[in-house]
């Protein structure tokens, strides 16, 4: 038994790709399946055929399938939407959640109908399935679907006395590739324009913040008054390399009278972490921390113009000693 054991441990590196494909469809005991399927993922091995039957396979660990789940969002593809569609109504939550986003990214118009029937009992994989609708209505540009705005006047005071004043950073080369190769794997339908990238460091983590083509290609933020859009991706930079993932989403909702544009801050898993508006005639912005579980407050100030893409941060205070308990009632 301890010999099985340790065989089934070893490295998924060291098997053929053949091998590996026939671990993830149970066929063999060879290596973890799990490993199996991120060796395969890794290689670029795991075809668009094995992921969808992989994810329809209710039989197969509910790990693998979300696994699977996560890397068909890297490729739109009728296929793969089909399969996507269908894991909606997965029994296991972690594989109907993971459907979800990845439907938010490459999900079509026709995406939405699924979404809107789709209503899992868990909280997890509703509030999925609800940003996946918000997402593809941004990312086509229309008011379909939206998610429900947080309280006015939840956003977070920063304390001057105590925030720091940060200045945009530059995203050198080697940043900037790591990046652009994020982009292209987590967000294939969303482009950022330009390849333009800001860079905000906060201690020690360093964000990079990249404008989308679809923003670029607004010549009056006026428009933003009657459609929703994606403004921009925040990525993360891993602490231990130089690999970056996805953090955060920029989304622009009109406002109440079409005077203001709503944008929010909304982390892939459909938790809002920033608020704030948009002033469509000035290109004035201002956005603030909703959540300091998922970010520490913030109070940024700028403005961009949409003539040239040029983005200005006049400010960028970060509250950075926020703790969590400051917002909880003192118990007497």
């Amino acid at each position: 038994m301890a010999n099985e054991t340790e065989r089934r441990q070893r490295s998924a590196s060291e098997f053929t790709a053949r091998t590996l494909v026939n671990v993830v469809r149970g066929l063999s005991s060879s290596a973890e399946p799990s490993s199996a399927l991120r060796e395969l993922l890794k290689r670029s091995a795991a075809s668009r055929g094995l992921l969808n039957e992989l994810l329809g396979d209710e039989e197969r660990p509910a790990g693998l399938r979300a696994t699977a789940a996560v890397a068909l969002g890297r490729e739109a593809h009728p296929e793969t939407e089909e399969a996507l569609v269908k894991a909606l109504a997965a029994e296991d939550p972690s594989v109907a959640r993971r459907a979800a986003e990845a439907l938010g990214k490459i999900g079509s118009e026709a995406a939405l109908a699924a979404l809107r029937k789709a209503r899992p009992a868990d909280e997890p994989a509703r509030r999925s399935v609800d940003f996946a609708s918000a997402l593809i209505s941004a990312r086509f540009g229309l008011a379909a679907e939206r998610l429900p705005n947080p309280p006015q006047g939840q956003e977070i005071a920063v304390d001057r006395s105590t925030a720091d004043q940060l200045l945009p950073a530059r995203v050198g080369p080697k940043q900037k590739a790591a990046v652009l190769a994020a982009a292209e794997q987590e967000l294939p339908g969303i482009p950022l324009a330009d390849q333009a990238l800001v860079g905000l460091e906060c201690g020690r983590h360093f964000y990079a913040l990249g404008l989308t083509a679809q923003l670029r290609q607004i010549a009056d933020l006026g428009v933003l008054a009657d459609a929703d859009a994606v403004l921009g991706v925040l990525f993360e930079r891993a602490p231990s390399n130089d690999h970056y993932f996805l953090f955060e989403y920029l989304l622009a909702n009109p406002g109440r009278g079409g005077r203001r544009v709503e944008v929010y801050g909304v982390q892939p898993n459909g938790t809002f972490a920033h608020s704030g508006e948009l002033q469509p005639a000035s290109g004035a912005f201002r956005l603030r921390t909703v959540d300091p579980r998922a970010s520490p407050p913030v109070d940024i100030h700028g403005t961009y113009d949409a003539a040239t893409g040029a983005l200005r941060f006049d400010e960028i205070l970060v509250q950075s000693d926020f703790r969590v308990a400051q917002m909880e009632p003192t118990l007497d």
